[in-house]
C-alpha cells in the first residue's frame, strides 16, 4: 500500500497513517521558548522605571552639583568682600563749623585693614549734566576708624565759583566711594558694593592737612582743590564680614 503524505503547518511533508485523511492540529512551541519569551517581557517591565529612577538620580545629582557650585561660588564672593564691605559712607547735612553753614561726611572703616586711595564723589541736585564732579579725595583710611570730613559753604562756594558753577552747602549729597584694600579696588554707593578699575579721581595731589584730607573739583579740562578739616575716631564693631 502506497503511503499519502500530508503537509504540516511547518511546511514538512509526512506520511498520513493508515492512508486515511489526516489535518494534523497547530504545533506547540516548546516550553523553554515561552519561558524564554515571558522573562524577556519581564525583564522589559523592570528596565523601564529602573531607567527612569537612573535618570531622576542624574538629574537630582546635577541639581545638587548647581547648588554647591552656587555655594562655592557665594563663599568665595563673600571671602572676597570681607574687608570692603566693612566700609560706609554718610552726611550730616545741618552742621556748622567756625560759624558757617557745613556739611560732615563720614567715612567709616569698621574692618581691621587701611583702606587707601580714597575718593568720595559728591554733587548736588541738577549737577549731573554740569560736568562738573566733586571728589573729597584721602590718601589713607585707617582700619577701625570713623573720618568725619567737614565742608564748609566758604569753601563749596569759592571753589564751585572757580567752576562756574552755583551751589549750595545744604544741597551736598555723597554719591559714592571707591576705594582699594588687600584685595583690590572697590565702589560703595546706593547700588551696592562692586569692583572698579582705578580711577583717575583716585589719587593724592598736592598738600593737605595732617589728615590728608582734600577737596577737588573736576570741570573741563581743570581741577580745584582745597584742604579740608578731617577728625579721625575709632570705630566700633571692628572685624571681618563672613
Amino acid at each position: 500500500m502506497t503511503a499519502e503524505w500530508s503537509r504540516t503547518n511547518s511546511g514538512l511533508l509526512v506520511p498520513t497513517p493508515n492512508g486515511a485523511d489526516y489535518v494534523p492540529g497547530p504545533s506547540k512551541e516548546p516550553p523553554s521558548q515561552r519561558i524564554q519569551a515571558w522573562a524577556a517581557l519581564v525583564a522589559v517591565l523592570l528596565a523601564v522605571p529602573a531607567l527612569f529612577l537612573s535618570w531622576r538620580a542624574f538629574s537630582d545629582q546635577q541639581d545638587i552639583n548647581r547648588s554647591q557650585a552656587a555655594v562655592n561660588r557665594l563663599t568665595a564672593e563673600r571671602f572676597d568682600r570681607r574687608f570692603a564691605a566693612r566700609v560706609s559712607y554718610w552726611d550730616t547735612l545741618t552742621g556748622t563749623y567756625q560759624g558757617q553753614h557745613a556739611t560732615v561726611v563720614h567715612l567709616q572703616n569698621r574692618s581691621p585693614v587701611p583702606m587707601k586711595l580714597i575718593d568720595l564723589r559728591s554733587g548736588f541736585p541738577g549737577m549731573e549734566t554740569a560736568k562738573t564732579t566733586f571728589v573729597i579725595n584721602l590718601e589713607l583710611l585707617p582700619p577701625c576708624t570713623l573720618t568725619s570730613i567737614t565742608i564748609t559753604s566758604t569753601v563749596v562756594e569759592s571753589i564751585a565759583s572757580e567752576a562756574g558753577v552755583r551751589v549750595a552747602i545744604d544741597q551736598w549729597r555723597t554719591e559714592s566711594v571707591g576705594f582699594q584694600d588687600p584685595t583690590g579696588d572697590w565702589r560703595a554707593d546706593d547700588a551696592g558694593l562692586r569692583r572698579e578699575a582705578p580711577s583717575s579721581y583716585r589719587r593724592y595731589l598736592g598738600p593737605t592737612n595732617e589728615t590728608g584730607a582734600s577737596l577737588r573739583v573736576y570741570f573741563a579740562n581743570y581741577e580745584i582743590w582745597r584742604a579740608v578739616p578731617a577728625v579721625i575716631e575709632s570705630a566700633p564693631d571692628c572685624g571681618e564680614d563672613g
